[in-house]
């Protein structure tokens, strides 16, 4: 029996279905993780070593996907003059503005740079003098309300709503970097709070229908073990074989109840008295017969010498 399955067909086969089985099961494991991960998470901030920011942007590129958040260095000097605030960022619960101040360094493009926060209302501290050594993380440019919102209320003189480098180019005489510098710590030091590191969450699903999913995939690869089971047992035992012969009760025929003999009638009483009258003259001529047979002898046996 063994060799019978150790034909090229039913290695084939076999190999095939533990193929699709593993596969099933590994897609089925896959949506199961999927459900089990359901849910936002919030993503490690970048620990890759910081790099000159003049490395990573340019003024004439965006700041590359794979570098936001990337901690980063950049040297200058800050350009109080053209500084500016980003209304409606409140920290810790409390309303207030970013402090954004322009970085210039000995040569090249400046960079802006996130000084720190600031309550509403209150003045921001003036950046340290001289050059200065900023450390942070640079993030991209952030765009504007999208086309068709409500246009929010005017802003007073020197504030903005975004860190939007298209708007802020025409506020500074000098070319700048894409994107900008979150500061998280500087030499000489600054008296601004700095700004947390935003939080990167990301939305990984994962929701009731990967929960399906899972079983679906695990049912497709229990009906692969079915169907390699039945062929199995098709070759050992053929389904011909497996019939059994459904036999039918025997019907006894229907045996047709007995009559009652009809009454006789007149005419049949009469037959029958006719037919009894002739019996008995068969008979007496019978015995007339016989008496004149047995005479005869008799008178000729007398009659000899």
């Amino acid at each position: 029996m063994i060799r019978r399955f150790l034909t090229l067909r039913w290695v084939t086969i076999t190999l095939l279905a533990i193929t699709i089985i593993v596969l099933f099961s590994f897609f089925g494991r896959w949506q199961l993780h999927r459900w089990e991960d359901r849910g936002t998470r919030v993503i490690p901030a970048d620990a890759r070593p910081a790099v000159p920011l003049a490395d990573l942007v340019s003024p004439d590129a965006p700041v590359p996907g794979g570098d936001i958040g990337r901690q980063t260095v950049v040297v200058g000097t800050y350009d109080a003059a053209h500084q500016v605030l980003v209304a409606d960022r409140p920290q810790a619960g409390r309303p207030g503005a970013w402090v954004v101040t322009p970085l210039q360094p000995a040569t090249g493009p400046a960079a802006l740079v996130v000084r720190g926060w600031t309550p509403t209302g209150t003045t921001p501290a003036p950046p340290p003098a001289g050059a200065v050594t900023v450390s942070g993380r640079v993030y991209a440019s952030e765009d504007p309300p999208p086309v068709g919102k409500q246009t929010p209320a005017p802003l007073p003189a020197g504030q903005v709503r975004e860190v939007n480098n298209a708007e802020l180019a025409a506020v500074v005489p000098y070319r700048i970097l894409d994107g900008y510098v979150l500061r998280a710590a500087s030499t000489p030091a600054d008296t601004l709070d700095v700004v947390g590191v935003p939080l990167n969450e990301t939305d990984s699903g994962g929701g009731l229908r990967n929960l399906l999913y899972a079983i679906q995939w695990w049912l497709f690869a229990a009906a692969v073990v079915y169907f390699w089971w039945k062929l199995v047992r098709d070759e050992i035992e053929p389904p011909a074989e497996r019939v059994r012969e459904v036999r039918e009760p025997v019907r006894e025929p229907v045996r047709a109840a007995p009559t009652a003999a009809a009454p006789p009638t007149p005419a049949d009483e009469a037959e029958d008295a006719e037919l009894a009258a002739y019996n008995r003259y068969l008979a007496g001529l019978s015995t007339r017969t016989g008496s004149s047979t047995r005479t005869g002898t008799s008178s000729r046996s007398g009659g000899r010498p």
